[in-house]
């Protein structure tokens, strides 16, 4: 849960460092996919994890500029990191916007 909870942080944290974030959304989607989550052990680690960053963990910042930042080069450097599973950009990011609904942190 703790890496499921390091992967949102960082997708937040692409303003203030200017980085693009595609694996993150992948790794997040393919996660939610195949296992078990604790959604209360996320929610708690992603507020930890974003509060010592100095970064606020809401529903409503994951928003078109982090989609927009994390879906740069995601398709070509997913096609050529994970070509058999492959899960397209909007889906992924569905799964992403699914998890962090289901969270319980501030909208």
């Amino acid at each position: 849960m703790d890496i499921l909870a390091e992967k949102l942080r960082s997708l937040l944290q692409q303003k203030p460092r200017n980085r693009y974030r595609s694996q993150d959304v992948y790794d997040i989607a393919e996660y939610v996919r195949k296992s078990a989550i604790d959604r209360r052990k996320i929610a708690t680690y992603l507020q930890q994890k974003s509060r010592i960053r100095g970064i606020e963990a809401r529903k409503s910042s994951f928003d078109d500029e982090i989609r927009d930042m994390a879906a740069k080069e995601y398709e070509q450097r997913i096609r050529e990191e994970a070509p058999r599973d492959f899960i397209p950009f909007d889906e992924a990011w569905q799964d992403v916007l699914s998890l962090v609904q289901s969270l319980d942190i501030p909208d």
